[in-house]
């Protein structure tokens, strides 16, 4: 049996990259929260309509809005997560079968 295990030297900012992921979802939560806020705001406070159970479909819209905005604002960070996590993987896998 051969066993192969090669080191791997990743350089990359990581902070940086942490600071993409909080302000994208921090973007995505605030969106979020003022379509919410004003659909509210308009529908019971200036209209002053009733709850009706279709009003649930729009909270639904605004929560697949953000998710939107979140996967536009952070695309960059899935690469960084899948590269860190193969390369940790491989690190202890070389670690399991040296000693």
């Amino acid at each position: 049996m051969i066993r192969l295990c090669i080191d791997l030297e990743i350089d990359l900012d990581l902070d940086l990259d942490l600071e993409v992921v909080v302000t994208g979802t921090a973007i995505a939560l605030l969106t979020v929260v003022i379509l919410v806020v004003r659909f509210t705001i308009a529908k019971f406070v200036v209209a002053n309509e009733s709850w009706r159970m279709e009003y649930i479909k729009q909270f639904i819209r605004y929560f697949i809005i953000g998710v939107t905005v979140l996967v536009v604002a952070v695309p960059e960070g899935l690469p960084l997560a899948v590269t860190l996590a193969l390369a940790y993987s491989v690190r202890v896998r070389c670690a399991l079968s040296a000693g």
